[in-house]
């Protein structure tokens, strides 16, 4: 039973909801004055997940849909989280399309100890049950020796989508997207949702005795196997449903678990007809939630007798994420909370909202949700939260110019615990047919807050062609036509600011070739 204090907390989350829902265009752009410069660290086909290791590193996973062995690069950083150009594969898994990366929250310096969702592969056709959380231990840099791999829990339903992004949240239980087996719910292509797809699921994997002294777990929910998550002594369980494909999760500092819900653009899907809903066609809206124990986020799975899409259609006015294709009449599921469905990212450019992260370093982007957009916008989008943890206001990642910096396909990101700096594996080249993963690249967007406005020299209090000169060098930059720039309020806008040294940094010769240092 709720106390009255939810219930108001409810009223606020969904009068806020409504307000969105009215005015889901409003994207305040350019609201925080916080440029980043955008490097290449390395050419990569087709990088999926990104994580900084204890040790300060940056590991890049790998999905090689062409050879079938999933990898694992260590990128050496030095404590600033600049690439010192070394790098090595520290994992390599045998028929392993590898999605998710996690540290363990006991990982150290020393000790590597890494956790991987990886699969097998779809056949047509057929729900695959080849999905696979491993234990991976990992050699530090300089010690040789090979990663060890345990599996843990196997038998994880594959089919429309698998097994994806992984995060250990502040109990240090293991929380674990399982994606679901069909486009919305209604069996096509052959498959039929099983009772842990389309779910957030939890493990506490570091618990003495996990598995009850046999591993791997296994989860797969048809025969020989009959997993039940629901069982007394079940050692997977469901932590929250209705989830039809979210690639990655991310704990806030707030508390708050937080992940994008990408939904289908397929012509010919339906929903199931189940519990008195009627089978419908519709595209609802890619949307960020804060995603809660017990709740359903809306993607059907009659397995688990949930059959009404979203927020259905109740009443003949407008309701929350309601689906105007159901007829007028037609209730939510009971588990569904329109309040906790927080943003429809579309108007964002969020199309295949993936990639997420808390920006946790101190300054104006502190606390902000970062997301990869894979498709449409092909930019980092940055939210600012409230204190109860709704959106405030959107912004893309920008350049000094204030031009939105952009991929070919960015997929997962992470952010460097020190300095800001921020990873982004950009997949490449990718379409609903495929994709090689052509140009793909692991990039860092280097914050250049640091760079100061004004008198860089500190040469008598004045700014001046020298304090250009200073910013020039800071990026690395050769500005061979300086000469010919205008000093101080280069723009002409008013004030002297980042703004001009990026106008004069655009009548250098060459762009920047070298991540830059740490700014005076």
């Amino acid at each position: 039973m709720t106390t009255l204090g939810e219930r108001i907390q409810m009223i606020v989350r969904v009068v806020a909801l409504l307000v969105v829902a009215i005015l889901p265009s409003v994207v305040a752009a350019g609201i925080v004055d916080f440029p980043f410069y955008k490097f290449k660290i390395e050419d990569q086909l087709q990088p999926t997940s990104l994580a900084v290791g204890p040790d300060g590193h940056l590991y890049v996973s790998n999905l090689s849909f062409n050879t079938e062995v999933g990898t694992i690069t260590r990128y050496e950083m030095d404590d600033s989280g600049r690439y010192t150009g070394q790098s090595e594969v520290v994992v390599s898994l045998n028929v392993a399309l590898i999605q998710g990366i996690a540290f363990d929250p006991s990982a150290s310096p020393s000790n590597l100890v890494l956790w991987v969702s990886h699969n097998g592969g779809q056949e047509p056709g057929e729900v695959q049950f080849n999905g696979t959380i491993s234990k991976v231990t990992i050699p530090g840099v300089g010690q040789g020796g090979s990663a060890i791999e345990e599996t843990y829990i196997d038998g994880l339903p594959v089919g429309a989508h698998s097994p994806n992004g992984i995060a250990f949240g502040p109990d240090d239980r293991l929380y674990i997207t399982c994606g679901s087996m069909t486009p919305y719910g209604g069996t096509q292509w052959g498959l039929d949702e099983t009772p842990i797809s389309a779910t957030i699921l939890v493990a506490n994997v570091n618990a003495p005795g996990f598995g009850g002294g046999s591993l791997p777990v296994d989860v797969q929910t048809t025969s020989p196997v009959n997993y039940d998550s629901n069982a007394g002594k079940a050692f997977v369980t469901v932590f929250a449903t209705g989830i039809r494909n979210m690639y990655d999760i991310a704990w806030h500092s707030n508390g708050e678990l937080y992940g994008c819900i990408n939904q289908g653009s397929y012509a010919t899907a339906v929903t199931p007809n189940c519990g008195g809903a009627p089978a419908v066609h519709s595209q609802p809206a890619e949307v960020l939630v804060m995603v809660e124990d017990g709740v359903y986020y809306g993607h059907p799975n009659p397995t688990r007798s949930e059959c009404v899409l979203n927020g259905g259609n109740p009443t003949a006015g407008s309701d929350p994420w309601e689906i105007s294709e159901y007829p007028v009449g037609i209730m939510p599921d009971a588990n569904f909370d329109a309040s906790l469905v927080i943003r429809n990212v579309l108007p964002d450019g969020g199309r295949s909202p993936n990639g997420i992260a808390e920006y946790i370093v101190a300054g104006p982007f502190q606390n902000r949700l970062l997301i990869a957009n894979f498709i449409f916008s092909r930019t980092i989008q940055s939210y600012a939260l409230d204190g109860s943890g709704l959106v405030l206001d959107s912004d893309s990642l920008r350049d000094l110019d204030g031009t939105p910096i952009t991929f070919i396909h960015p997929l997962d990101i992470a952010i460097h615990p020190n300095s800001g700096r921020v990873y982004v594996a950009d997949f490449g080249e990718w379409n609903e047919s495929g994709g090689d993963g052509t140009d793909g690249a692991v990039w860092v967007l280097d914050p250049l807050t640091a760079c100061k406005c004004g008198d860089l020299d500190a040469a008598g209090a004045v700014v001046n062609l020298n304090d250009f000169q200073e910013f020039a060098n800071c990026l690395g930059m050769s500005p061979a036509t300086s000469q010919s720039c205008v000093c101080a309020d280069s723009n002409a806008d008013g004030t002297i600011n980042l703004r001009d040294f990026a106008s004069l940094s655009r009548a250098f010769d060459q762009t920047p070739a070298n991540s830059p240092p740490d700014c005076p």
